[in-house]
């Protein structure tokens, strides 16, 4: 009995952290509830437990929703208000990563990319480092794309978690479009850095 009571309490846990909370201090609780990112128009919409209402939260507005293995977070960078998956925190700084879906029209034809944008920035919010790329096989992008797995070691060499979980998303010699680290990028979970 104690085994299933303890199973309980455990499977318990992860929907216990999954909230908004907005600068105004105030929090809601999503215990059971829905919650999607929309970066494109920079608000998160949830349903709280039980409720069929969506609801909407402005990034302006938002300081950080958690929910699975999932943190993400406003910062103000440059003036801007911008909202970012929390992937890795350690010695005072945070590898954020933003992806949208867009739209391209050529000669009547419309295809959708995805836009990336990983950023390191420090306790202040400064950013240290970037990256923007796409999932385009371009040589510029497949460059670009090149370049994460080296930035990711630079800035959080101490956290083997973050690395490990980098380097099983390595592109093998076969991927000459450097498109296996997007699986990573897809499911931005958050990594805790001992």
């Amino acid at each position: 009995m104690k085994k299933i009571v303890a199973l309980f309490l455990l499977s318990g846990l992860p929907v216990l952290a999954q909230s908004i909370q907005k600068k105004d201090g105030s929090t809601i609780d999503l215990a059971g509830g829905k919650i999607h990112v929309e970066a494109g128009n920079k608000r998160i919409v949830y349903f709280e437990k039980d409720s069929k209402k969506e609801q909407r939260v402005k990034f302006k507005d938002l300081k950080q929703a958690s929910w699975d293995d999932f943190v993400f977070q406003t910062f103000e960078i440059a003036g801007k208000t911008r909202g970012y998956y929390v992937v890795a925190q350690q010695n005072g700084k945070s590898l954020l990563v933003s992806k949208r879906t867009r739209v391209k029209s050529r000669g009547g034809f419309e295809s959708t990319y995805t836009h990336y944008e990983m950023a390191i920035v420090d306790a202040q919010s400064q950013m240290v480092d970037a990256l923007e790329f796409t999932d385009e096989n371009t040589d510029k992008k497949i460059g670009e794309r090149a370049k994460i797995i080296p930035m990711i070691e630079t800035h959080f060499a101490g956290c083997t978690k973050l690395i490990e979980k980098t380097r099983a998303f390595e592109s093998p010699a076969s991927d000459t479009q450097n498109k296996t680290i997007l699986v990573l990028l897809n499911e931005p979970t958050l990594v805790k850095c001992l």
